[in-house]
């Protein structure tokens, strides 16, 4: 069993508030009877009539997890449950190079440190990168092209970005390798109170990440049908 509490509070940065995009700060709290708990923070900031656009998230994570190995050849009875203490910081910062045109620069730092696994799963042996725990840090750009007409609920418009996260040991990173995103976003009106939406998202990893930060099919936001984690490449 778990309860939790969260909100978001909303507000615009600038006097046009008709025009302008809204700011907004998220909180999340989880717990559950088996004394696990999730802590998220993360404001979302529109400064200086829009001139720069400030994302974030902080997050601490003590949860169970799924581990099903590693590729597509996976099983359903290869599944192994772990558990994780997670320390997560998210940093963005863009700024405008045209309307509805951005770059800018991201700072991610994940700390993960396994605290418990099966006694007969394939973490335990340490043989997989992460199971003995460590840290990812890394920087890197992105650039992005937001046409959506309201960004809580678009119905119109379009979203496109592009990143690359540079993780290196000279960040104080104790893996080394590079990630690719690319999210493309198409929304259509159909009636007043229908819109049809399509994504198409594209992550690809190069070096020697940790199994925990692999790209993982299921995550809430895609392919929900699937675990979080199901599949990791």
């Amino acid at each position: 069993m778990a309860g939790g509490l969260g909100g978001t509070y909303s507000f615009h940065t600038s006097r046009n508030q008709s025009r302008s995009r809204p700011s907004s700060i998220m909180m999340a709290l989880i717990y559950t009877q088996k004394k696990q708990s999730i802590i998220e923070f993360g404001p979302d900031l529109y400064l200086k009539n829009e001139a720069y656009h400030l994302m974030g998230k902080i997050s601490f994570i003590n949860f169970s997890d799924r581990f099903y190995g590693i590729g597509k050849a996976t099983s359903e009875d290869m599944k192994e449950d772990f558990t994780s203490r997670i320390t997560r910081i998210n940093l963005n910062l863009q700024t405008k190079l045209r309307p509805k045109l951005h770059v800018g620069l991201q700072y991610e730092l994940e700390n993960n440190d396994i605290i418990k696994v099966e006694e007969d799963g394939e973490l335990v042996r340490g043989e997989i990168l992460g199971t003995e725990g460590g840290t990812a840090s890394g920087i890197g750009f992105l650039i992005n092209r937001d046409a959506r007409n309201n960004i809580f609920s678009p119905s119109a418009g379009d979203f496109c970005e592009l990143s690359a996260t540079f993780f290196r040991n000279g960040l104080g990173s104790s893996y080394d390798f590079t990630r690719y995103r690319l999210d493309l976003r198409k929304y259509f009106s159909l009636f007043s109170s229908h819109v049809l939406a399509f994504q198409g998202y594209f992550h690809m990893i190069t070096g020697d990440p940790p199994f925990q930060m692999l790209s993982l099919m299921g995550v809430q936001n895609w392919m929900r049908g699937y675990y979080r984690g199901r599949f990791r490449a």
